[in-house]
């Protein structure tokens, strides 16, 4: 959840897997920030970086990529996380409120 504007500002939080050997749940907890970079008709492309924790909730987590905005509703995320000592893709799909 976030604002969009020529500047902005997001929280994000993801849940993995529950990992039976280690006893613990995987995902991030990240705030960050958001930048307007493009607008064309009905889309508008956005960036953003933040930071926070993540991998099982005890790593430092950056992430950073970009969200597209569809005829002012749908938002497309496409993005990398780096916990640590992998790099992840992040997809997401969402609504503009």
């Amino acid at each position: 959840a976030g604002t969009l504007g020529k500047w902005g500002f997001y929280g994000s939080l993801r849940i993995g897997n529950f990992d039976d050997d280690m006893q613990l749940l995987s995902g991030s907890f990240t705030a960050g920030a958001t930048k307007h970079i493009f607008s064309a008709g009905i889309y508008r492309l956005h960036g953003y970086l933040g930071a926070g924790i993540g991998d099982y909730f005890n790593k430092l987590d950056v992430e950073a990529g970009i969200t597209n905005v569809l005829f002012d509703r749908l938002t497309v995320t496409l993005g990398m996380e780096y916990p640590g000592y992998y790099l992840d893709f992040v997809f997401g799909i969402g609504v503009v409120l």
